[in-house]
């Protein structure tokens, strides 16, 4: 899991300019009441990104894996590996 503090460092601050649908995107989660700032929504939605670039990282890996022969694993060990668990024969 990423951390927010690594990713986030409290100064420079930076200015953006949105298009217009991206600025109605983040108004919409405004909306919803789970956010209490634009830079809140910012920060979720670049932290889920980057969870999900590690998610594809780790599948990404796992079809080398199986590419190559370098291990037979189960699917479910495939999963478990994807979650981030360790195989049932390491």
């Amino acid at each position: 899991m990423i951390s927010d503090a690594s990713l986030f460092a409290e100064e420079p601050l930076m200015t953006l300019n949105l298009p217009p649908d991206v600025q109605q995107l983040v108004q919409d989660r405004l909306a919803t009441g789970n956010y209490n700032s634009a830079e809140e929504v910012l920060r979720a939605a670049l932290l889920s990104l980057a969870e999900e670039d590690e998610d594809l990282r780790a599948i990404q890996e796992a079809i080398d894996e199986a590419r190559t022969g370098a291990e037979e694993l189960s699917m479910e060990e495939v999963a478990n590996r994807i979650r981030g668990g360790k195989s049932a024969r390491s």
